[in-house]
C-alpha cells in the first residue's frame, strides 16, 4: 500500500523568535530551494514561474532560495540570472522572504550579484563557495570578507564540499561569522556533525540551516534555526510540516513527516538530484520543463522508476507522459 502525501494548506501561525537574536522571520524556518522553471529550448519559463510560485504559497511556504544548486545557478548566465531574481521578486507577493543565491567562481562575479540582489528588494544572499578551484582557507576568507564589505543585505554562507571541492571549517566560519552581514551558514554536507558543529557557533549574530532533506529534524533537534530544502519543490506542505509540528513541541508527527519525507527521497537513487526534482515535478503536472543540457533525463526506464515511486506517494499527475 502507498504512503499518501496530501498537499494542503499550512498553518503558519505566528512568526517566533528562537532566542539567538538571529531568529527573526528571516533568518529562520524553511526555505523552498527553488528550481529554475524551463521552456522546451531551455528559456526561462516565467508563465511557470508565477504558477509555482502560487502553488507553494498554497502549501505554506513563505520562503524562497532562488539559484541554489536545485535552481541550476551554474548553468545560467549572469545577465540571466540577475534577469530570474528580479521576476522571482515582481511575481512573489510582498511578504515573501527571498533569499537569493550569489555564490561564482569570481568575488566579483559574486558581489556583482550580491549587489543585484539588494536592488530587487532581496531580504538575504547566500554565497556558496568557488567551484573548480584549489584554494587556501585564507584565499576563502578574503573572497568572504569581500563579497560581505559589499552587501547592502545579510550573507549566508553556504558549504556543500560534494559539489564545489571547498570545505568551509568550523574555524573559518567562527572567524566569518564576526563580520556583521554575515548572519548564518547553509550546510549541505550531508553530515550531521558538520551541522553540529556550525550550531556551537549560533549565537546572537550566526544561524545554522541544514540543506540535506534527510537530516531537517536531526538538525532542528541540534538547534538549526530551519532548513533549505529541494524536496519542497516536490512535497512542500509535507516539508514544512516538519517544521511546524517541531516548534509546536509535536515531535512524533514531526517524526513521522521526516520519516516520509526521507523516504521519498529514494528518488535520487536514480539520477543527479536537480535532474529528478524536475523529471519528477513534470509526472506531477507542474510543466516544470527541462533542465539545461546536459544534465537532464532522457532514459524512459528511469522515467518509469520516478514514475512508479511518486504513484507509491500518491504524488503521479501525468500518467501520460510516463514513456515518453
Amino acid at each position: 500500500m502507498g504512503i499518501g502525501i496530501r498537499e494542503t494548506d499550512s498553518d503558519m501561525g505566528s512568526e517566533f523568535t528562537d532566542g539567538t537574536g538571529k531568529g527573526s522571520e528571516i533568518v529562520s524556518g524553511i526555505f523552498v530551494a527553488l528550481t529554475t522553471p524551463m521552456n522546451a529550448d531551455e528559456t526561462i519559463n516565467s508563465r511557470c514561474l508565477d504558477a509555482k510560485i502560487k502553488k507553494l504559497r498554497h502549501a505554506g511556504i513563505r520562503r524562497i532560495f532562488c539559484l541554489g544548486t536545485n535552481g541550476e545557478f551554474y548553468a545560467l548566465g549572469l545577465e540571466e540570472k540577475k534577469q530570474f531574481l528580479a521576476s522571482v521578486r515582481e511575481i512573489a507577493p510582498p511578504d515573501t522572504i527571498l533569499s537569493a543565491g550569489v555564490g561564482a567562481v569570481t568575488t566579483e562575479e559574486a558581489i556583482s550579484m550580491v549587489k543585484a540582489a539588494s536592488s530587487y528588494g532581496y531580504q538575504l544572499a547566500a554565497a556558496i563557495t568557488p567551484y573548480f578551484l584549489q584554494l587556501s582557507e585564507n584565499q576563502l576568507e578574503r573572497h568572504y570578507l569581500r563579497i560581505a564589505d559589499s552587501s547592502d543585505i545579510p550573507v549566508l554562507l553556504y558549504n556543500i564540499p560534494s559539489r564545489t571541492g571547498i570545505t568551509i571549517s568550523s574555524q573559518l566560519a567562527a572567524r566569518l561569522c564576526g563580520h556583521p552581514r554575515i548572519v548564518g551558514i547553509k550546510d549541505s554536507s550531508g553530515d550531521l556533525k558538520s551541522v553540529k558543529a556550525f550550531i556551537e557557533l549560533q549565537g546572537p549574530s550566526f544561524s545554522v540551516f541544514s540543506g540535506t532533506d534527510s537530516l531537517i529534524l536531526d538538525a532542528l533537534v541540534a538547534g538549526s534555526v530551519g532548513a533549505v530544502s529541494g524536496m519542497a519543490n516536490i512535497v512542500p506542505y509535507l516539508v514544512q510540516s516538519i517544521y511546524d509540528t517541531f516548534r509546536k513541541g509535536e515531535h512524533e508527527k514531526a517524526s513521522r513527516a521526516q520519516e516520509r519525507l526521507t523516504s521519498l527521497r529514494t528518488l535520487f537513487e536514480h539520477g543527479y538530484s536537480v535532474s529528478v526534482i524536475k523529471l519528477a515535478e513534470n509526472l506531477m503536472g507542474y510543466g516544470t520543463g527541462p533542465g539545461r543540457a546536459p544534465a537532464n533525463i532522457y532514459d524512459v526506464a528511469v522515467t518509469r522508476k520516478v514514475a512508479s515511486i511518486l504513484g507509491e506517494f500518491s504524488l503521479l499527475r501525468d500518467s501520460a507522459a510516463v514513456g515518453k
